[in-house]
């Protein structure tokens, strides 16, 4: 009783937006009320569509406003991939230009002020694909870093787990309820990014549940289950489906995709 009127008050005292971490996106702040802790959320998408992008964005977007405190365990890509992206959303340097060096004095510049400010921002990458090493990795980081607030795995599917077991299916499952203990146990966000299959790439439909079954049980483990499509009307929107939430109306989030800096804004366009 006593901790759900502490909700509540926190809540209250929060305003519109609620109590959660901020995300810097205001369609899924305003409809979510932000990421919670104990929370697991998923963000399911076909290869391709920005599923790092946004997780990147929403650790970028939450360390400006609060000094929220992220770490991000990546499977494929090292961290200095991830830096230039970063730096590439905040500069509006291309991504392309800085993998390949092309840049000018007013670039260099640029990138030099602010590689500054991002190494001073609370978000540190690790590259690894063992989940017994994810794990404990995780669990020292808070320990340095109690103010630690959000650990991404990006992405499940590519995971690898200690113990031998024929079914992909059975290992996901397992690391999907260890994930969820984690956030609840260490009270953090745990961000999961999941591949979904490629099938309803045929017909261009939405991403649903089903497309999450080959992912273990996810869609049970999770406080939130969103995905990422590409709006049938407009290019450079992306629709961040929530298609559930157990504390939160289900709804699409409208997203601008920057492809050439490779984040995400609010929606500004019309439809």
């Amino acid at each position: 009783g006593i901790q759900a009127l502490k909700a509540i008050e926190a809540a209250m005292s929060a305003g519109a937006d609620g109590a959660g971490i901020k995300t810097g996106i205001q369609g899924f702040d305003q409809q979510c009320g932000g990421l919670f802790p104990s929370d697991q959320v998923i963000i399911g998408a076909r290869p391709g569509i920005g599923k790092t992008a946004l997780a990147t964005t929403l650790c970028l977007n939450a360390a400006k406003i609060a000094g929220t405190q992220s770490l991000v365990i990546n499977v494929e890509m090292p961290p200095s991939q991830i830096g230039m992206r970063a730096i590439s959303a905040q500069t509006g340097i291309e991504n392309s230009k800085l993998r390949r060096g092309t840049l000018n004095d007013t670039d260099v510049y640029q990138v030099a002020q602010e590689a500054a400010l991002l190494h001073d921002l609370p978000i540190w990458v690790l590259q690894e694909r063992n989940w017994g090493r994810a794990k404990a990795q995780i669990k020292a980081a808070k320990y340095r870093n109690p103010g630690l607030a959000i650990f991404v795995i990006d992405f499940i599917n590519r995971m690898q787990i200690d113990r031998s077991r024929r079914d992909r299916t059975e290992e996901l499952a397992i690391m999907s309820a260890e994930s969820k203990s984690l956030a609840g146990d260490l009270g953090m966000v745990a961000l999961v990014l999941a591949q979904t299959k490629r099938e309803s790439d045929k017909d261009k439909k939405p991403p649903t549940m089903s497309d999450l079954r080959e992912c273990g049980n996810l869609e049970e483990d999770a406080d939130f289950v969103t995905f990422l499509h590409p709006n049938a009307k407009h290019n450079h929107r992306i629709d961040w489906i929530v298609a559930k939430a157990r504390n939160a109306p289900l709804g699409d989030v409208a997203l601008e995709y920057h492809a050439e800096r490779v984040t995400f804004t609010d929606w500004e366009g019309v439809g």
